[in-house]
């Protein structure tokens, strides 16, 4: 069985378990709060900044088994380092362009693929931009 399946088998279970019982109001603020740190919690607490509460700390094993917070402190696996597509394997073969305006001025970036060099130009008009020659030397 692979990792995420057996994760998901976890989350499954304990959702189960979940199901069955009400969220204490600790479980409670800390969904309400956007799913905030026991750390922080309990510094809301000892400020007073959550009141018509009877909580003064929150151990750690209260928020052990949240869904939400356990998938978001998940890995995932990494890209692969391959491409999907070959490589250029001449100048100009491919280039990857960008057009982009900047206090009333335009930038354009050509990269060639083949030899990473790149081309920047500031323009005044957009129009410009069609004119713009790439030089490899």
């Amino acid at each position: 069985m692979s990792d995420a399946r057996k994760l998901i088998t976890l989350f499954q279970n304990e959702k189960a378990l979940l199901a069955n019982t009400e969220l204490s109001e600790s479980q409670l603020i800390h969904n309400r709060l956007g799913h905030i740190g026991r750390v922080s919690l309990n510094k809301l607490f000892m400020y007073q900044a959550v009141t018509e509460m009877d909580i003064k700390e929150i151990h750690k094993e209260e928020l052990k088994c949240c869904e939400a917070c356990s998938i978001g402190k998940a890995h995932r696996n990494a890209f692969s380092k391959s491409s999907s597509r070959e490589k250029a394997l001449d100048p100009l073969e491919r280039i990857h362009c960008d057009l982009s305006s900047f206090n009333n001025k335009y930038v354009s970036v050509i990269v060639d693929e083949y030899s990473r060099k790149a081309s920047i130009k500031i323009l005044n008009y957009k129009v410009n931009a069609q004119t713009i020659q790439l030089r490899l030397n």
